[in-house]
């Protein structure tokens, strides 16, 4: 999925680099493209910056893919940023780790003339999602997934895997980066409205999606909590540490329900 979606943003940045409307062909000129991740390490990442190749040697495209080693590096992102503002590329692809911190410097690439378009999570620019364009000063766009709509939408999963009732655990990636919150929120706020059976935990964090600190807390949280039924992880790393606890706990296969995000 997150291909096919970072595919639709270089399209969609390749067609505003070019002032077009239309579907982007190849460009007629070699374009150099900066595009600033939330990390590499994770498969999700690889799976975005693959997506982002493909479609560049269709448009012809160089781009240049980093990310910090960790997704609660936000300072080592935005120097990532400022790198990129400083090439002065035919455009950027951003997709921001913290919420309102790189708004001076979006507004840099804005006045410096150069287009942003933001993927999988947007900055808090003024007027929200809904007044990014051509007028904003903030980006062009961005292409993301609704991760209130997908958390919500894992509720309903779970229940209907528990049956209505049980005992679970929301185990986050973030606290401060809006996908994070999203995701998150999605999920307990459908949970309490919808689903009364299911009785929740108090949500934990595994910052940045640390994979040892997730098995960690879902180890803890199958030994104080026996009758626990379900876990919800919001990221690739959570999600691969609650699998890592269940392995360790040697729980029979299907006795506690996980729901994760990305690869």
């Amino acid at each position: 999925m997150k291909k096919g979606l970072f595919s639709v943003a270089a399209v969609a940045a390749l067609a505003l680099v070019a002032g077009v409307s239309a579907p982007v062909q190849a460009a007629d000129k070699t374009l150099k493209i900066e595009l600033i991740s939330k990390g590499e390490t994770h498969q999700f990442w690889q799976a975005v910056k693959k997506g982002a190749q493909d479609q560049a040697k269709k448009m012809n495209a160089e781009i240049n893919f980093v990310g910090p080693a960790a997704e609660t590096m936000i300072d080592k992102q935005l120097e990532m940023l400022d790198t990129a503002i400083a090439k002065k590329p035919d455009a950027i692809g951003y997709a921001a780790l913290g919420t309102t911190q790189s708004l001076p410097k979006l507004k840099a690439a804005h006045d410096a003339g150069i287009p942003v378009y933001m993927f999988d999570t947007a900055a808090s620019c003024e007027g929200g999602v809904p007044k990014l364009g051509v007028d904003s000063d903030c980006a062009l766009g961005v292409a993301y997934t609704n991760s209130t709509a997908a958390g919500s939408l894992a509720a309903d999963k779970m229940s209907a895997l528990l049956g209505g009732k049980g005992k679970v655990l929301v185990v986050g990636h973030s606290q401060t980066n809006q996908t994070g919150i999203d995701r998150a929120n999605g999920f307990t706020n459908r949970i309490k409205a919808k689903h009364k059976g299911i009785k929740l935990l108090t949500v934990q964090y595994a910052e940045g999606g640390d994979a040892l600190k997730a098995q960690e807390i879902v180890s803890a949280a199958l030994v104080a909590n026996k009758d626990l039924k379900g876990i919800y992880g919001t990221n690739e790393g959570v999600s691969i540490g609650a699998g890592q606890a269940f392995k360790a706990a040697k729980l029979k296969n299907g006795a506690v329900k996980l729901i994760g995000f990305d690869s």
